[in-house]
């Protein structure tokens, strides 16, 4: 934590500015997960809830943490192109999610068909291959590189160009 923290300060990050992504399955330790995101939380740190829906899920757990981002299970948007039923159940779980207050992350987004439904979802945020590979921190040194990625991406909506908007704007 004071290692972490020291890197932060020394390179002008603000806390605010940094998620701390715990994976669900950690969860079970709930009494010493619910004290790590309380110390966070008070010092400024975001926190997401990782993987949600790889293991027995339970929405209980999202509004006694209260997470700030929840990020789904990539099997979630797989299941959801194969298996109407899941297709029609991933909004509803988005909803209680953004109803808990927290933003709806969904993962593992590989073809335009999963953007798609990641958007009609309601998914507040997307991740996955289809819209950028993976990169190393040296690559996302200076913004005009993080702008080459961002404008690189395949999303062909709105809110791609209203992002990239905000971003030439930086």
């Amino acid at each position: 934590g004071k290692v972490f923290e020291r890197i932060l300060h020394s390179n002008s990050v603000p806390t605010e500015r940094v998620v701390i992504e715990i994976q669900e399955s950690l969860i079970e330790q709930e009494k010493q997960v619910a004290e790590a995101i309380l110390n966070y939380r008070d010092r400024g740190y975001h926190i997401a809830i990782d993987r949600f829906g790889s293991s027995q899920s339970h929405i209980d757990r999202l509004w006694k943490l209260t997470p700030d981002f929840v990020k789904l299970d990539i099997q979630l948007i797989q299941q959801a192109e194969q298996n109407h039923r899941v297709l029609k159940a991933l909004p509803g779980l988005i909803k209680i999610i953004k109803d808990l207050g927290a933003q709806a992350v969904v993962t593992g987004v590989e073809t335009q068909t999963q953007l798609d439904i990641a958007i009609e979802s309601g998914a507040n945020l997307v991740q996955g291959f289809f819209l950028a590979e993976p990169v190393t921190a040296k690559e996302l040194q200076s913004s005009s590189q993080l702008k080459k990625i961002i404008t690189n991406t395949k999303i062909p909506s709105a809110s791609d160009l209203e992002l990239r908007q905000i971003i030439t704007t930086m």
